[in-house]
């Protein structure tokens, strides 16, 4: 991994947002750090105004001093229920201070009574599966994970958790008594929506006492797509950019607009991950707020709906 420039700076309040899109929307949300050294090709958190630069990361030192003014205030008329970590960054960064401040506000927030829920594509070390022990009821864990293989992570995600660390997370995170999920997101066409990539995921995720797992295709946000035009290698800027055909935009869980994978493209794969993971005991979710024109659900750990999704049969560029 490269190294990364952290700039420590104080958050103002408020500490606790309320998302305001898709699942998330009126659930307080919360970040340790503004940008992010996992440094995820897809991420759209890249192409935020306010991103910092890309060998950057602003890191929030007194979020657990915030959260303790917050939710100790006499005046405060309630608290808030559950706390989802993670929207546009990931609190399991490999850099120390970032982890440091990260565990001081999960300690603070289950001292108080909170739940967290939050997805990682990091490594979650053992002192927070060891704090996690202590309150697993309080602890909902999705683990980010598309494909077993290295050399995706190394093009797509090169700062991530490999494959087996993040398979290792979750042993490490169910022993413990967590609530695990795993979350395939984003589904690149024609990358790793494979019928061999999928068939080794879920087989792998089903030997490891998974049962449910949700999914979403890849979206682009208009900020996003130079960056993916200059970062990728040609091959697969190629193969992506030729399953977004048309320049039109739409919105997507609330405000955003994005552009989309056509609809039949990702029925057609939704049907063939829901096949293929029906073989191995798993229930597949489908994350409406990315999927507007098809049936999907509420992808948020404490909703539940009910779905169904249809989707052209890729050329698996990783036959995990």
């Amino acid at each position: 991994m490269k190294d990364f420039k952290l700039i420590c700076q104080n958050k103002k309040p408020p500490v606790l947002t309320k998302a305001d899109f898709g699942c998330l929307s009126g659930v307080p949300t919360l970040n340790v750090t503004a940008g992010c050294s996992l440094g995820c090709l897809y991420c759209y958190a890249r192409s935020y105004p306010q991103a910092p630069p890309p060998d950057a990361v602003v890191l929030y030192p007194n979020l657990p001093e915030l959260i303790v003014q917050k939710l100790d205030n006499p005046r405060a008329r309630t608290r808030p229920a559950e706390v989802v970590f993670n929207t546009s960054s990931d609190c399991f960064q490999p850099i120390p201070e970032v982890l440091n401040v990260t565990m001081a506000a999960m300690t603070a927030l289950l001292e108080r009574g909170v739940r967290l829920s939050f997805l990682t594509k990091g490594v979650v070390p053992d002192r927070f599966v060891r704090l996690f022990a202590t309150q697993p009821d309080r602890i909902s864990a999705r683990i980010g994970l598309v494909c077993l293989d290295e050399d995706y992570t190394r093009i797509f995600e090169p700062g991530a958790a490999g494959p087996r660390e993040r398979l290792d997370n979750l042993v490490r995170l169910q022993t413990a008594g967590v609530k695990v999920g795993v979350r395939l997101d984003p589904i690149i066409p024609f990358v790793t929506d494979g019928e061999r990539q999928l068939t080794r995921l879920c087989q792998t995720l089903a030997d490891l006492g998974l049962k449910e797992i949700t999914a979403s295709y890849l979206h682009l946000r208009p900020g996003l797509i130079p960056l993916l035009d200059r970062d990728l290698p040609p091959l697969f800027k190629q193969l992506l950019f030729s399953s977004f055909p048309g320049r039109s935009f739409q919105k997507i869980g609330g405000r955003t607009r994005a552009r989309l994978a056509p609809a039949p493209l990702r029925a057609k794969g939704y049907e063939r991950l829901k096949r293929i993971a029906s073989q191995w005991g798993l229930s597949v979710k489908i994350c409406r707020c990315k999927n507007p024109d098809l049936p999907g659900d509420l992808c948020l750990s404490s909703l539940r709906a009910s779905s169904s999704g249809r989707t052209n049969q890729p050329l698996p560029l990783f036959p995990c």
